[in-house]
Order: C-alpha cells, then structure tokens, then sequence
C-alpha cells in the first residue's frame, strides 16, 4: 500500500463508523439523556481494524466540540501513516504533513449522506437508538438469562434492513446490537463493554461488505467530557503547503 492509499485508508477508518443503536422506551430515553448531554469531548483511543488479510492499527487522539461543530483527529497507524483531520463547520481538511499537501472538502458535497458521515462521533452509535423508535416498530422480549432483548421491526419500504436487535446487561446499558437483512442474515454488529459513567470504553463492531468481514475494535483510553478545549487544538498552519480538493485528489483512484 504506497503512502497515499495508508492516508487514504487512515481517514476512512476514522470517518466512516456504521452505527445503529436501540432501545426499549425507558432505557432509549435514558441513554438519549446521556448521550445528548455530551456538548463536547476529548481523548484517545487505539482502532483495530481486520479486513481480509488487511489489519491497521491506528491511534486517535480527538478534540470534539459538539455545541462549536469542530472536530480534531490526529491519527496514526502501524503502516507509518500520519495525518491529521479537522472538521470545521462545514468543510473537512485533511492534513498531509509528509507531502506538505491539505485537502479539503465540503462535508455536504454529496449530500446529507456525506455530511452525516463526517458528523460522527466515537459515541455516534448510542445516540441512533431514538431516530429507531420513531419509525420502527418495538417489540421486547426477555431472553434466558433474563436480559432485556428490544426488537424494532422495519416494515417493507426499508430497503437497507428489516430489524434491529439490543440487548441489554443488567444495569439497562446496551450490551449488544444486532442488525438483520430481509433474508435474517446479521450484517451489522456492535458489542459494548467496560462500561465507565454510563459510556462503554469499548466498542466492538462487525460488519460484511459483500463477501468480506470488517472486524473494528475501538478501546477508549482517555476521556474528558465536558470539559473546555483549547481554541488552538482546532487551529492548523496552512503556509508552505499545497491546497488541493479532496475529491480532484481521489478522482485517479475511482477512475
């Protein structure tokens, strides 16, 4: 992998995290109050990542002003690869210190689905739970270990999956997401535990992109919530380097 396609790879890692979350009325209202609580957050966290014969390791150190819509990631992996991300209203910039390159891009140009993808947090999974209960239907079942199990049922016009499946541990925190195809094949799952103040520490998602699994395994090991972050982690020097369009320098590798 030649050290544009490890920046690449490092950036989508990061910026792409399918998430769904789930919950029984009570408990998708608990959760909701917590996560909606988080005006802004900072930390580190380690990123394993397996896809095939591909394994990346990475290191993230974040900076996210959810209530100020600014985000810093410093991000480096066990290739070499080095970069850092911000997202700053409404245009992300990747910035590319060994080829003194940034690049940019308007985190709308493709859509609500690119600017939803840039917008995502570490937590970003927990806080879909309630977008579930306002157009799935919820059916809860109590397993054999006496864990609190909600279904929510999509009706035919969803295309992308047919249910959602959360359990729940014992002190009502999800513990498991299961999503289903119409065929009930599992094409998405996330495990969370060690749970601290009522956020998982870690986060475990397996996903299937045609016939490949994607194995993320997220481990938090620093976290402020809440506190001020300093306006300088969102500042970065543009002079002396290029200034390029993120999608002119993708466009060879789509061709």
């Amino acid at each position: 992998m030649n050290n544009w396609g490890r920046f690449f790879y490092a950036l989508i890692s990061v910026s792409i995290f399918i998430s769904i979350h789930a919950e029984k009325p009570a408990c998708i209202d608990y959760i909701g109050a917590i996560v909606s609580e988080i005006k802004s957050m900072d930390g580190v966290y380690t990123k394993e990542i397996s896809a095939g014969a591909e394994k990346i390791k990475s290191k993230v150190t974040f900076y996210d002003d959810i209530a100020g819509n600014r985000k810093h990631l410093s991000i480096s992996d066990s290739k070499g690869s080095k970069s850092d991300v911000f997202i700053l209203k409404d245009t992300l910039f990747v910035i590319d210190k060994l080829n003194k390159t940034v690049y940019f891009m308007k985190t709308d140009e493709y859509g609500d689905i690119s600017k939803k993808m840039f917008d995502i947090n570490v937590f970003e999974s927990l806080s879909m739970l309630e977008k579930l209960r306002e157009t799935d239907s919820i059916v809860t079942v109590i397993d054999k270990s006496k864990k609190m199990n909600i279904n929510f049922i999509s009706d035919t016009s969803n295309l992308i999956y047919s249910m959602v499946m959360v359990r729940f541990n014992k002190d009502s925190l999800p513990e498991l997401i299961e999503m289903y195809d119409w065929n009930l094949n599992i094409m998405l799952q996330i495990q969370y535990s060690n749970f601290k103040e009522n956020l998982p520490r870690v986060i475990r998602t397996l996903s299937k992109m045609q016939e490949a699994v994607i194995d993320e395994k997220i481990s938090i090991n620093k976290l402020n919530v809440n506190k001020p972050i300093s306006d300088k982690n969102f500042e970065f020097s543009r002079k002396g380097y290029k200034i390029l369009s993120l999608k002119d320098a993708m466009a060879p590798f789509l061709e």
